[in-house]
C-alpha cells in the first residue's frame, strides 16, 4: 500500500511511469501474477531500492510461490525513451525469441524491466550460476576437486552492483562468492587482501576478468543484534579494543577519506531526501551546514580504517577472537569514522526497534571504553569530536529508511534527523565545556609539533621548546605563545597561536595579512605582528610575536613620553583608516553610529537593572545619549578597528618608538571617529581607575587628537568628543561586570551626566 509520501513523490516525478508501482508492492504484485512466468508467486518484497529522481529506480525483489519457493529478480523503472532504448537491445531480444526461461520480460505500459540476476547487465558473469554448468562458475577459483559437489545460497544482492553468496559443501559452509561492478572490483580484491594480511579473513580465489572473489567462510557468531538471538550489548568492549589495534596499525592504503567526503557525501544523500521527503530538507540543510562548519576543526590523526564498520561486520569465532569482515571500503582516514559508523548504525536499529536505546546507549559505552583503553594518545585526544562524526554519519542514513522501503519510512527519517540534531546539539554543548581539555591539546608537542612544522615550513633540525597560554577565554578563544629553536640562531623563535573554539578566523588571518603586505610591515613606522600560517585542524593561526611593549604599560601620569605616544597612536589609527587593501577586505561588514546607540542601549538598561539605587540616572544618561546620537553627523566611512584601546597598541622600545597595531577580527566599516571615541574613553577609564584623576593623561588625551585629526581631514574634534561621551557611557555598564573596576562606577555615571550636561540627583565625593 502506498504511504502518503509515496504517493507523493510519484505526483512529482513524472519521468517514471513504473515508480508508483515499485512503491506499491500489492500493486506490483497482482501486476505481475498476469505474467505466466509469476502466475504463482504468493508474495513479493522489496529487499532494496535505489532511486535516482527523473532517472531511474532499480527495486531487488525477492518472490516467494505458493510452493514456497524463493527467487529473485530486479526490476528497473526508466523513462519511456531509456525503456524503449533498453528494451530493444539485440542482446534482450535474442533471449525473448529463444524463450530463454530467465529473459527480461517487459511491462510497457509502465516502462518498467524485470530482469534475473543471470542477466544482470553489470554483474554479467551469473549464468553458470544458475544453469547446470555451474561448475564452471569455480573454474580457476578453486581445485577441480572441490567444485563438483559445491551448493550454493545467495545472501545479499544488489542489482548491477553487487552480488554475494554463500557456497556450502557436504561438510558444512566453505566459502563467500562476491561479485561486483567491474569499477569496484580492484578495492574489492584490495581490501580482502589487506583483511588476509591481518588475519581477518583468506583469498581462496579470484578472477579479475569475471569480477569474482572467493573468500574462506568465516565461522562463528555475528555480532550484529539482527542476527545474534542472544545479543549482549555489555559484551562489545573486545570488539573496541581489536578496532584500536587496527587503528594503530603500520599498514597504509592509497585510498584517502576526507572530511570533503563525508560533507560530499551528506550532499549526496540531499540531493535524494530533497526529492523523496522534502519535508525535511530545510533540517537536514541547517544540521548538515552545521556539521560542514564543525568537522574541519575536529582534528585527528589519519590512520588505517575499515571504512563501513558496524556489528554485522564482526565475526566471534570460536577460539574467542575476533573477525572483521568486508574490507572494500578500507582507506586512510580518520579513526572516528569507523566509531560513528558502527553508533550510527546502532542509533538506526533503535529506530527500527530491533534493540532499545537503552541497550544502543550501553553497547556504544561499551565498546568505546574498550577502544579508548587501547588507542593512542593522539587518537584519545580526538575522541572529544566523535560527537560530530555521529552526527554526520547518522545523516548519511537519511535515505536508508526509504531504500529499505520499511513501512514507516517517513518517520523513521523524521527520527534519524532528530537523533542527528541532538547529537549536533550535544557537540556544541561539550565544545564549550571543554576548553581546557583542547588548551591541553593545544600546549602538547606530540599534538601540535608536527603540525606546526610543516605550517610554518620549519627545518627538521627545528626543536620544539614550549607553549604557554597568554591568554583564555573559556569556551571562546586562547592565545598560545610557541617557542622553538632554530639552528644557526641563538635566540629562540616564538610565534603567538591566535585560537578560536569555533575555528579558525580566516577574516582576520586575511586582514591582517593584507596590511602586512601593503606597507604595515617592520619597515613602517606602523606595523602590524608578521602573520604568519593557518592550522585549520587545530583551530589555530599563527603571528610572529612582536619584542614590543604594551602601550596600557606606559600610560603613567609622569611619564615624559606621553605626548609622543599619543601623538604616535593617533597618526598610526589615522594610517590604519586610510588603508586601501583593508577597506576591501572589510566592505562586507558595516557599523553606524545607530548600531553604537543600540549596544550602548542594551548595556545601560541591563547596568540599571544591577543597579537599582541609581537606575534612574542611567536611564537619564541613556536617553542623552541618545538624543546625542540622533544629533551626529557622522563623518565618511572609512576602514575601522572598532575595537580600538590601549591593549590593541603596542609600542617597540627603540627609538624611534614605531607602533604595532594588533587585532583585525572586527574591522569593519564605519565612521573613523568611532575608533577616536573608543580609545579616548579607555584611556579616560584607565585614569580614572589606576589613578584617581579621569584628566591624569590628559596630555597623551591631547596629543592623540591633534595628531588623529591632522591626518583625517574629515573628522571634526565635537565629532570625537560626542563618540568619547558614549563610549565612556558605555564604561559604566562594563564597571559592573569587573569587581576591580566596581569602585569606578558611580565616578563614570557623574562624568557621563556632565557632559551630557544633565543635573545629578545626588552629590558625594566619588574620588
Amino acid at each position: 500500500m502506498l504511504l502518503d509520501a509515496d504517493i507523493t513523490i510519484t505526483q512529482s516525478d513524472t519521468a517514471l511511469p513504473g515508480l508508483r508501482l515499485l512503491l506499491d508492492t500489492e500493486a506490483l504484485l497482482q501486476t505481475l501474477r498476469r505474467l505466466p512466468r509469476f502466475a504463482d508467486t504468493c508474495s513479493l518484497s522489496v529487499t532494496y531500492l535505489r532511486y535516482k529522481p527523473r532517472t531511474s529506480c532499480v527495486a531487488a525483489l525477492e518472490l516467494v510461490s505458493a510452493a514456497g519457493e524463493r527467487c529473485h529478480y530486479y526490476a528497473n523503472a526508466l523513462t519511456t525513451e531509456r525503456f524503449k532504448q533498453t528494451w530493444r537491445r539485440r542482446r534482450y531480444q535474442k533471449l525473448v525469441t529463444a524463450e530463454d526461461p530467465f529473459a527480461p520480460s517487459a511491462l510497457a505500459a509502465f516502462a518498467l524491466i524485470l530482469f534475473h540476476p543471470l542477466n544482470d547487465p553489470v554483474i554479467s558473469h551469473l549464468r553458470p550460476l544458475y544453469q547446470s554448468s555451474a561448475t564452471n562458475m569455480w573454474s580457476g577459483l578453486l581445485p577441480p576437486t572441490q567444485t563438483s559437489a559445491i551448493t550454493w545460497r545467495l545472501l545479499r544482492y544488489k542489482p548491477e552492483r553487487r552480488f554475494i553468496a554463500a557456497l556450502d559443501t557436504p561438510k558444512g559452509r566453505y566459502a563467500v562468492l562476491r561479485c561486483c561492478h567491474p569499477s569496484a572490483f580492484a578495492n574489492m580484491l584490495a581490501g580482502a587482501t589487506l583483511g588476509a594480511s591481518m588475519g581477518h579473513t583468506r583469498i581462496l580465489g579470484h578472477d579479475a576478468r569475471r569480477q569474482l572473489l572467493l573468500t574462506q567462510w568465516q565461522a562463528g557468531d555475528i555480532l550484529c543484534p539482527e542476527q545474534h538471538p542472544q545479543w549482549q550489548p555489555n559484551a562489545l568492549g573486545q570488539t573496541g579494543e581489536t578496532l584500536a589495534k587496527i587503528h594503530q596499525s603500520a599498514l597504509t592504503l592509497p585510498t584517502r577519506r576526507t572530511i570533503t567526503d563525508e560533507i560530499q557525501a551528506l550532499q549526496n544523500v540531499l540531493n535524494t531526501l530533497s526529492f523523496i521527503y522534502p519535508a525535511e530538507e530545510i533540517r537536514f540543510r541547517q544540521l548538515a551546514r552545521q556539521i560542514a562548519q564543525a568537522l574541519p576543526r575536529c582534528a585527528s590523526t589519519s590512520t588505517l580504517i575499515h571504512g563501513d564498520f558496524s556489528l554485522d561486520q564482526v565475526v566471534h569465532a570460536a577460539d574467542q577472537s575476533l573477525c572483521f569482515l568486508d574490507w572494500d571500503h578500507a582507506a586512510c582516514g580518520s579513526p572516528l569514522l569507523d566509531l560513528a559508523t558502527l553508533q550510527a548504525r546502532l542509533e538506526l536499529q533503535v529506530i527500527e526497534q530491533t534493540v532499545t536505546q537503552a541497550q544502543a546507549d550501553q553497547a556504544v559505552s561499551c565498546f568505546l571504553s574498550g577502544y579508548a583503553a587501547h588507542a593512542t594518545p593522539e587518537t584519545q585526544q580526538s575522541l572529544a569530536h566523535l560527537t560530530w562524526y555521529v552526527a554526520t554519519r547518522l545523516l548519511c542514513l537519511a535515505t536508508e529508511p526509504f531504500r529499505k522501503r520499511s513501512p514507516r519510512w517517513p518517520e523513521q527519517i523524521e527520527a534519524l534527523l532528530s537523533r542527528a540534531a541532538h547529537y549536533v546539539a550535544q557537540a556544541q554543548t561539550s565544545a564549550i565545556r571543554r576548553p581546557t581539555d583542547r588548551l591541553l591539546t593545544l600546549t602538547d608537542p606530540g599534538y601540535v609539533a608536527n603540525p606546526m612544522r610543516q605550517a610554518l615550513s620549519l627545518p627538521e633540525e627545528a626543536q620544539w621548546l614550549k607553549a604557554e597560554v597568554i591568554r583564555h577565554k573559556p569556551g571562546r578563544r586562547a592565545l598560545i605563545a610557541y617557542q622553538w629553536t632554530l639552528p644557526g640562531r641563538t635566540a629562540p623563535m616564538t610565534v603567538l597561536g591566535k585560537y578560536r573554539a569555533k575555528g579558525v578566523d580566516h577574516a582576520s588571518f586575511a586582514k591582517q595579512r593584507a596590511l602586512w603586505r601593503s606597507g604595515f610591515d617592520t619597515s613602517s613606522s606602523v606595523s602590524v605582528p608578521e602573520p604568519l600560517a593557518v592550522m585549520d585542524a587545530e583551530q589555530l593561526w599563527l603571528q610572529r610575536k612582536v619584542s614590543a611593549q604594551l602601550l596600557t604599560e606606559l600610560l603613567l601620569p609622569d611619564s615624559h613620553d606621553l605626548r609622543l605616544l599619543g601623538e604616535k597612536v593617533g597618526a598610526s589609527l589615522a594610517a590604519l583608516h586610510q588603508n586601501q587593501a583593508l577597506r576591501e577586505l572589510s566592505a562586507d561588514k558595516q557599523w553606524t553610529i545607530s548600531d553604537e546607540a543600540a549596544v550602548l542601549r542594551q548595556c545601560l538598561t541591563l547596568a540599571a537593572t544591577l543597579r537599582p539605587q541609581w537606575a534612574a540616572r542611567i536611564k537619564q544618561v541613556l536617553a542623552g545619549c541618545e538624543r546625542l546620537a540622533t544629533s551626529l553627523v557622522p563623518s565618511a566611512s572609512t576602514a575601522i578597528h572598532r575595537d580600538f584601546y590601549p591593549d590593541q597598541v603596542m609600542i617597540y622600545a627603540q627609538p624611534p618608538r614605531n607602533v604595532v597595531l594588533l587585532d583585525f577580527d572586527l574591522c569593519c566599516i564605519g565612521c573613523p571617529a568611532i575608533d577616536a571615541g573608543n580609545y579616548l574613553a579607555h584611556i579616560q577609564e584607565l585614569a580614572l581607575r589606576q589613578f584617581g584623576d579621569i584628566q591624569a593623561l590628559s596630555v597623551h588625551e591631547a596629543a592623540f587628537i591633534q595628531a588623529f585629526l591632522a591626518h583625517s581631514p574629515t573628522v571634526s574634534a565635537p565629532e570625537i568628543q560626542a563618540l568619547t561621551t558614549l563610549s565612556l557611557a558605555r564604561h559604566i555598564f562594563l564597571s559592573t561586570q569587573f569587581s576591580q573596576r566596581t569602585p569606578t562606577t558611580q565616578a563614570l555615571l557623574h562624568i557621563c551626566e556632565g557632559r551630557l550636561h544633565t543635573s545629578s540627583r545626588q552629590s558625594s565625593d566619588y574620588l
